[in-house]
């Protein structure tokens, strides 16, 4: 076969889970159908590990009106040119009128999100909602939906109403599963160490971590936490985070880093206590998954993406209830066993129910020959 894939949506500040998939997923489809050919349109200003297999288009799209033409001019007369059996756009926005067989695949679960408007303006919730709108037309013209959780299944079937069966292929994990006894090296000799990775969106609740830090400091505990954020992803939320730091005094026991690196996302998980994980709006989660596998207790939102992710493997707490999340955090920090015991109940979870990255592309490539050869 001959596989096109759309990935014009990725942007060099953005590398989030969603994203990173992108590279998991070529290197499987390499490994189990070595004989297809594969070839994919990506911002050029995206630096993402690729096979050397794989056909790079490198393309550079701006802003939304950009986008919009790229997306139903540009994208059109790439597909026809390359003639592929089928087209793949992978962060959901396509052509509204598709010019081949298209599988779309949903990452971004913000449309979908009951919470979406959470902390957003005026402006930015109209944003959303013209966006919603482009990915709606373009995903109800699909051949085949695809996202990489249940829960978001659930909620685009209950949005868009598709006449046909969405598929959940959840993303492989390549990481290596830390041992959690090992990984636990907290004792009250030293701060407590809590972490948070997620890009700086609305959804992703960063307001709220303030808050809970300031709980848990009144309450004696010696902790700090390090936030892992691109400051130029949603300047206006910068502002606003960074006076709540300021208002909740402690801005001492913060620490904000941007633009890491792959190895230096793994050395915070492998320094941590604690993983913070307060997101409203979640497809799969891949820092929960990354955190779980260096064998963090984890404290979350209860979300269902969240639940499905991590099963018992978590401590929840209602969205907003700042007060649950600094108990949670006071219980792991006095109790060793239960900080092991919730990290290996998510790691267990975890390896029941992920594929491995053969798995994964598997049951993608079955997708893309039922498209490609199906009525």
């Amino acid at each position: 076969m001959h596989l096109l894939f759309h990935a014009a949506a990725a942007r060099p500040t953005k590398e989030g889970g969603g994203t990173r998939f992108i590279s998991t997923l070529m290197h499987a489809l390499v490994e189990v159908a070595p004989e297809d050919k594969i070839s994919i349109c990506i911002n050029s200003a995206v630096n993402l590990e690729l096979p050397p297999e794989v056909e790079v288009i490198p393309v550079t799209v701006g802003g939304p009106m950009q986008r919009l033409w790229f997306d139903n001019r540009t994208w059109r007369k790439i597909a026809e040119e390359h003639n592929p059996d089928v087209a793949v756009a992978l962060l959901g926005f396509g052509a509204i009128r598709p010019p081949r067989k298209t599988i779309t695949v949903l990452t971004d679960y913000t449309y979908f999100c009951p919470n979406r408007h959470v902390g957003r303006s005026a402006l930015e919730r109209f944003g959303l909602r013209a966006q919603f709108l482009i990915l709606r037309a373009s995903a109800r013209r699909a051949s085949r939906v695809v996202v990489p959780s249940s829960t978001m299944a659930t909620a685009v079937q209950n949005v868009l109403g598709l006449p046909y069966q969405i598929d959940v292929v959840r993303f492989g994990w390549t990481g290596p599963i830390r041992d959690p006894e090992a990984a636990d090296t907290y004792d009250r000799a030293r701060a407590l160490r809590l972490l948070y990775v997620s890009q700086l969106q609305p959804h992703k609740a960063h307001w709220s971590l303030p808050t809970i830090l300031s709980g848990i400091r009144r309450q004696g505990i010696n902790a700090n936490l390090t936030v892992a954020i691109n400051r130029q992803d949603n300047p206006r939320l910068w502002k606003i985070f960074n006076q709540r730091i300021a208002v909740e005094g402690v801005a001492s026991s913060f620490r904000v880093l941007s633009y890491l690196s792959d190895a230096d996302i793994t050395a915070l998980y492998e320094n941590a206590d604690v993983f913070l994980f307060p997101s409203l709006c979640e497809a799969f989660g891949y820092p929960m998954v990354e955190a779980a596998a260096a064998g963090l207790p984890i404290v979350a939102a209860d979300t269902p993406t969240n639940r499905e992710m991590l099963g018992p493997g978590a401590l929840y707490f209602r969205p907003n209830d700042f007060r649950a999340a600094v108990n949670h955090v006071l219980t792991l920090e006095r109790d060793k066993d239960l900080r092991i015991a919730i990290a290996n109940a998510a790691q267990t979870h975890l390896r029941a129910l992920l594929p491995s990255p053969r798995e994964f592309g598997t049951l993608f490539h079955k997708l893309l020959v039922e498209v490609a050869y199906g009525d």
